[in-house]
């Protein structure tokens, strides 16, 4: 009786698209790339078609050469209509923090 009821609850949070925080990744293409003339953060927006509208957005810190080679990479993949894979946190936010972008997956 507790596994079914277990199972249940996961069923109907699933159903319900609560979400947890955690690490995940997105798929999808980026739609919009920006970079924050007041700051070091850049912010994107993927979608599920090169041309859709946006379901997520990310967030980090491009003040670095790291950061500054994922603006490079987000911008690149945007032009190029390439799916891409981010890393993101599931903290609720609007705009999540990005941890890495892949291109071509």
């Amino acid at each position: 009786m507790v596994r079914w009821f277990m199972l249940s609850m996961v069923s109907l949070m699933m159903a319900s698209g609560i979400a947890y925080a955690g690490e995940y990744t997105q798929k999808g293409f980026i739609v919009t790339v920006k970079a924050n003339n007041v700051g070091n953060h850049c912010f994107l927006q993927v979608a599920k078609t090169p041309t859709g509208a946006p379901i997520q957005g990310g967030i980090w810190d491009c003040g670095s050469l790291a950061g500054s080679n994922m603006l490079s990479l987000a911008k690149t993949a945007k032009v190029l209509m390439s799916p891409v894979s981010i890393l993101m946190e599931g903290n609720g936010a609007e705009y999540r923090p990005v941890y890495a972008i892949e291109v071509g997956k």
